[in-house]
């Protein structure tokens, strides 16, 4: 008998780390919001954000990339701490940040690991993260507990869950 959370709490945790970090830094969520249970078998779990698609996701302004790198730092940490182990899911969030990063600091994504620019912006991004996710540890909790419930959660209902249980509301 397993003593540690469920795989989908750990998703869950995962997710609303995700979402509570955009909303705190004004990404809205997208109107498809927040699940565990996503259609793409690939994955564990999915947040939508209001951020372009395809080729467009390139044009995004700098401030908005650097804003989503630490949105997507986030779900990681989250799963870590909740674990107690590196994460599991963390691949395409970290190949995504990866991306970012090489767009902000003009390095090839062959170089991003190596390169000390790059791994000092990841490091900026991942204490960011952090820093948030300690202030606002009770929406997060609260988001996940209520997603291992319902299982999707769409973005006005996840962000009203985050608003109501935000420290200081940053919306």
């Amino acid at each position: 008998m397993g003593t540690g959370p469920s795989p989908e709490a750990i998703t869950a945790f995962h997710e609303a780390g995700h979402a509570v970090t955009a909303i705190v830094l004004g990404i809205q969520l997208d109107a498809e919001g927040i699940t565990v249970n996503p259609k793409e078998k690939d994955l564990r779990g999915k947040t939508t954000f209001n951020v372009p698609n395809g080729f467009a996701f390139f044009a995004m302004p700098h401030p908005k990339m650097r804003r989503l790198a630490t949105v997507l730092c986030a779900g990681p940490l989250v799963e870590q701490w909740v674990t107690q182990r590196d994460a599991e899911g963390e691949g395409r969030d970290i190949s995504l940040l990866y991306i970012i990063v090489s767009l902000l600091t003009r390095c090839s994504m062959d170089d991003v690991d190596e390169n000390p620019r790059c791994q000092k912006l990841i490091d900026r991004h991942v204490k960011k993260a952090a820093d948030i996710l300690n202030r606002e540890h009770k929406a997060v909790h609260a988001l996940a507990l209520e997603l291992v419930k319902r299982k999707t959660l769409t973005g006005t209902e996840a962000t009203e869950i985050i608003q109501s249980a935000l420290t200081v509301n940053t919306i």
